[in-house]
């Protein structure tokens, strides 16, 4: 189709036929078919017909009645993911936002704000503290907050400027627990709720960087609602390799009060399966004068302040009674015979 015409003509073609040419710049196309639009412009020095961007659409629509679709070169045939439904009001499949969001007031917002829907009034940029109106109080620098009700925050009792103190502001340790009382002060509970037999809980000691137990001291359940206080040591500190020494029990306090050194079953109130050492004395609790004294090579055994038996090695090797003079009888008992030996001390004779 060859026609001359001027600029700001109308031409129509159907679907498949050919643009027309010879027509002035100004001049306006559209095609029946697809409905697309085009406008005769020189582009490079060549006048030609170019497509008018938004200007109609290509083809058939597809799609449901509320889809949006793109234009996939010159046809409406891309589906954009984009819905409209009662109301105007748009579904987004995905959404991506490389620049700003303008609200209701037409406002972009600035840093550390949130997008907030309020209802009628529309959707408004504002400060996070505004949105969570609801949360108030104040506390102290340091102290864990906690909740007073249950939309107030206050200081707690938990105080923490790199040590933590609990019910103190100046924590000395890493963990600091403290509680003015005239009876029970501070008190840390340790639990197991495990009803079975030899169930534990308790405290552990670690001295390495390794990050083994060197040392622990446990509460035990041993029958019914008894408990046992244990009390554990490593054999040696060393790590070979992957082994690690277990710790191991070196004392038991039973549920009837026993102490046991080296054994778990203690029969008395100290029950001791090994050596025991002492410096000097021996005593009998509420009489001071009554004790087993130890010295260099000397152990002198006194009762109610008379110096019954003192055992001396040196250099003279002996077994002294009644070393200090006092009116000491000593008596053998036989089967039938009560003074079978009998030393009375105020006649100086043997009876």
């Amino acid at each position: 189709m060859a026609i001359t015409r001027y600029a700001g003509d109308r031409f129509t073609i159907a679907a498949g036929e050919t643009k027309p040419t010879g027509v002035l710049d100004g001049g306006y196309l559209i095609d029946t078919g697809n409905l697309t639009q085009f406008v005769k412009r020189t582009v490079g020095g060549t006048s030609q017909w170019s497509q008018l961007a938004g200007g109609g659409g290509g083809g058939t629509p597809g799609g449901s009645t509320t889809q949006v679709q793109f234009n996939d070169g010159g046809s409406f045939a891309g589906d954009a993911d984009l819905t409209f439904t009662n109301g105007n009001q748009l579904n987004v499949n995905k959404l991506s936002i490389a620049a700003n969001i303008i609200d209701s007031n037409s406002s972009i917002g600035e840093g550390g704000m949130v997008l907030t829907n309020e209802g009628t009034t529309g959707v408004h940029w504002k400060n996070i503290e505004s949105v969570l109106s609801g949360v108030g109080g104040s506390g102290v620098a340091n102290y864990v907050a906690r909740w007073s009700d249950e939309d107030t925050l206050t200081s707690g009792t938990i105080y923490d400027n790199g040590n933590v103190g609990i019910g103190t502001a100046n924590p000395r340790t890493i963990l600091h627990v403290d509680k003015a009382s005239a009876d029970e002060g501070a008190v840390i509970t340790i639990g197991n709720q495990n009803n079975t037999n030899g169930s534990y809980c308790g405290l552990e000691f670690i001295n390495s960087t390794a990050g083994y137990p060197r040392s622990a001291i446990f509460a035990m359940r041993t029958g019914g609602y008894n408990a046992e206080l244990t009390f554990h040591t490593s054999a040696d500190n060393h790590i070979t390799g992957s082994a690690y020494p277990d710790a191991t029990e070196r004392m038991r306090i039973d549920h009837d009060g026993n102490v046991g050194i080296g054994t778990n079953a203690p029969d008395y109130t100290l029950d001791v399966a090994g050596d025991i050492g002492v410096n000097q004395y021996i005593r009998h609790n509420g009489d001071p004068d009554t004790h087993i004294n130890f010295t260099s090579d000397d152990i002198n055994i006194q009762v109610g302040g008379v110096n019954m038996i003192d055992l001396s090695e040196g250099g003279t090797n002996e077994i002294t009674f009644n070393e200090q003079a006092a009116d000491l009888d000593i008596r053998m008992e036989g089967a039938t015979d009560a003074n079978l030996f009998f030393l009375d001390a105020s006649t100086d004779k043997v009876v």
